[in-house]
């Protein structure tokens, strides 16, 4: 009797755990800068893909977006997904400022009128958070805030 009671509540614990790994919203529609849809499934990535979910006015998304330009050559292998619901003129001046030219080769910036990704996430109540996903498209961790040090670790490894 006590294996069959052990064994239920390793399988409802294993079970539960499997059931709360995330995987990247793919049910939006969001705006790219020029003015064109896209959906997170649309974007290509080999290793890992970054989520920034910030506000061009943010005192600490500026911050943010400076480690990440200053440390840039140490995210080769992640795709950086910037997401705001600011207006699309603003999310390129905040593009052109922190990433400009060859800088954003490697980085997305796209418009979410509806706040859709934000309400998905209503956990997040301030800006920047970061979500990092694996090539399976499946979360590796969420960081609110966090310098490049923190960030660099996921985004490194092979997942």
């Amino acid at each position: 009797m006590y294996i069959r009671v052990l064994f239920f509540v390793l399988a409802t614990l294993f079970s539960t755990q499997l059931m709360a790994q995330k995987t990247m919203p793919n049910e939006y529609t969001f705006w790219d800068i020029k003015g064109d849809s896209i959906k997170l499934t649309d974007i290509k990535y080999k290793h890992t893909l970054t989520l920034v979910l910030y506000d061009p006015g943010c005192d600490h998304c500026w911050h943010q977006a400076k480690d990440i330009a200053d440390n840039l050559k140490k995210f080769k292998k992640t795709k950086f997904v910037w997401i705001s619901i600011n207006t699309p003129k603003a999310i390129a001046e905040f593009k052109d400022k922190y990433f400009p030219g060859k800088m954003s080769q490697n980085m997305v910036f796209l418009h979410d009128p509806k706040m859709a990704i934000f309400k998905k996430f209503d956990d997040f109540t301030e800006t920047p958070n970061l979500l990092i996903y694996d090539k399976d498209k499946k979360l590796i961790v969420a960081l609110p805030k966090s310098p490049p040090e923190k960030i660099y670790p996921y985004c490194h490894k092979r997942h």
